[in-house]
């Protein structure tokens, strides 16, 4: 999430609609005076764009996790890695006091800032077409969380509270990006006409960017996922749940079903 007071505008980064890599492109025109919320911070430090700012709790920006039982947990992890060399986990004993995060929602900062800020500031965001969406998170989990179940399994497998993974994923992204399913931005980008109306957007603004470039750039700096399997090759009970948890994309920006 950025929200930049020169070019006076307001990216919600939405999951899986090239977010990371429109914060990065964009961290390139913020300074120390804005908000940007975490990512890819070793590349912007090595390509000298801004890095997160603001968004700690100026007044308290670490919690102090120093009691007795982070302590003992520490020191219990640490005999398990020292005498039985396994994966452990360690408790943080100083932990960042976080206002503002990546997937920030619309709706919550829209209470948290100057009401003049967020009603005059552009607001923006990408949506995208929910099959290639959701199968983009299911890459992600294959290719850095070493998923092993396959992509219909992995719709329908039940979080903690019971949830399936499809539900659960659609109905984040509608709460990052509105208000109760109302439209609060200013401009819905689809993810399909990406690089047209992020040149749109540079040039209304005035930014000295390149659209093509930016993203080129970019992809040549990220490592790419592997495919696992394609959009025309979903069963059709993976195209049924998709269908029916992704319906507000669909009926709202003119996704065509399966």
């Amino acid at each position: 999430m950025i929200i930049n007071h020169k070019y006076k505008f307001i990216f919600i980064k939405n999951v899986k609609t090239a977010g990371t890599t429109i914060e990065f492109i964009l961290s390139k025109i913020c300074y120390e005076n804005d908000i940007v919320t975490p990512s890819e911070e070793n590349l912007k430090l090595l390509y000298n764009y801004q890095l997160a700012t603001n968004y700690l709790d100026p007044t308290k920006p670490y919690k102090n996790k120093m009691n007795f039982k982070n302590i003992f947990l520490n020191f219990k992890s640490l005999l398990k890695d020292i005498l039985f060399k396994k994966k452990v986990i360690y408790k943080p004993l100083l932990e960042e006091n976080i206002l503002y995060y990546n997937h920030f929602p619309a709706k919550d900062l829209k209470k948290k800032i100057e009401e003049k800020i967020f009603t005059e500031y552009f607001k923006f965001c990408v949506v995208r077409d929910p099959y290639n969406q959701i199968l983009s998170m299911y890459y992600n989990d294959v290719n850095y969380h070493n998923e092993k179940l396959n992509f219909e399994d992995w719709l329908k497998r039940k979080g903690k509270d019971g949830i399936m993974r499809v539900e659960s994923f659609f109905k984040s992204s509608i709460g990052i990006i509105t208000e109760n399913k109302n439209l609060i931005l200013d401009k819905y980008i689809k993810y399909e006409n990406l690089t047209d109306e992020l040149e749109k957007f540079f040039n209304e603004k005035l930014i000295k960017l390149n659209a093509i470039d930016e993203l080129n750039n970019f992809h040549i700096k990220k490592n790419k996922k592997k495919i696992i399997i394609k959009k025309n090759e979903l069963t059709p009970r993976s195209v049924a749940l998709i269908n029916e948890y992704g319906k507000f994309f669909f009926d709202t920006f003119g996704y065509e079903k399966q």
